[in-house]
C-alpha cells in the first residue's frame, strides 16, 4: 500500500502544475448558482432540496472562535450543502469537508476519498487528499497532503486521528465515529488562513455526548 500511495504521490505532484493548462479546472468555475465552487456531482444529476424535520450542525472556527448552526438545504449525489442564516455555506461528503462559501480564504474544493475509505471502512492506514483555493487573480492553487489515519476506541466509539503533511504545511484532523463509520464530531483543518473548524449534530449525540466528552 505504501508503495502503491506514493506513485500516486509522485504522478500527483508531476501533473498539479499542468493540470489548468490542460483545461482540467474548466469544471470547477464559480457561479452564482453553485456558491460553494464547483459542482463535484455529475451535471447530469441535479440537486435535490431538502424537506423534512431540520437536522442541525453547529460549526466552531478555532481559531478565532466564530460560530454558528447550519442547516441542509440540498444533496447531490453523495454532497450536500449546509447554509447558516448569514449565507455562510459548508459542502460535505460524508461529513468531510468538501468545500466553503463565505468563511474567508475559503477552500474552493477538496478530494477526500481515501480518507472517508479509511474512516468508513479501510481502517487505518495512508490517505492522500488535495485541497485546493482561489488564489487573488481567481486562479486556482492545489495542495496535496500525504496522510495516515489512525484509529482508536472509546467507550463504544471510535476515536480517528489524521495526520497529514504537504510541501510547506501540516495538520491533523480529528474524529469521533460510530462504529459503522458515521461522523459524530470533528475537527478539520479549511486552509491555511482560515485554520479548522470544529463540526458537530447534537440531535445525534445524544447518549453518546457524555463519552464524547471523555475521548476528547
Amino acid at each position: 500500500m505504501g508503495a502503491v500511495l506514493a506513485m500516486r504521490w509522485q504522478a500527483i505532484s508531476l501533473v498539479l502544475g499542468l493540470a489548468c493548462l490542460l483545461a482540467a479546472c474548466s469544471d470547477y468555475k464559480l457561479t452564482g448558482s453553485t456558491p460553494l465552487g464547483r459542482d463535484p456531482a455529475p451535471r447530469s444529476e441535479p440537486p435535490i432540496a431538502v424537506a423534512g424535520p431540520a437536522t442541525l450542525l453547529q460549526a466552531r472556527l478555532a481559531a478565532d472562535g466564530r460560530q454558528g448552526s447550519f442547516a441542509k438545504v440540498a444533496r447531490t449525489g453523495d454532497y450536500e450543502t449546509w447554509r447558516a442564516a448569514d449565507g455562510s455555506a459548508l459542502a460535505l461528503r460524508g461529513r468531510l469537508v468538501t468545500a466553503t462559501y463565505s468563511l474567508g480564504n475559503d477552500l474552493y474544493s477538496a478530494d477526500v476519498r481515501d480518507t472517508l475509505d479509511r474512516l468508513q471502512g479501510r481502517g487505518a492506514g495512508e490517505a492522500l487528499r488535495v485541497h485546493r483555493y482561489l488564489d487573488g487573480e481567481n486562479q486556482i492553487v492545489t495542495r496535496a497532503f500525504r496522510c495516515i489515519v489512525r484509529k482508536t476506541g472509546s467507550g463504544g466509539l471510535v476515536i480517528a486521528r489524521e495526520a497529514c503533511q504537504g510541501a510547506d504545511i501540516g495538520f491533523e484532523n480529528r474524529y469521533t465515529l460510530t462504529p459503522s463509520g458515521r461522523i459524530l464530531t470533528s475537527r478539520q483543518w479549511i486552509g491555511p488562513e482560515v485554520g479548522a473548524i470544529d463540526l458537530s449534530w447534537p440531535q445525534e449525540l445524544g447518549a453518546n455526548a457524555p463519552r464524547i466528552v471523555a475521548a476528547n
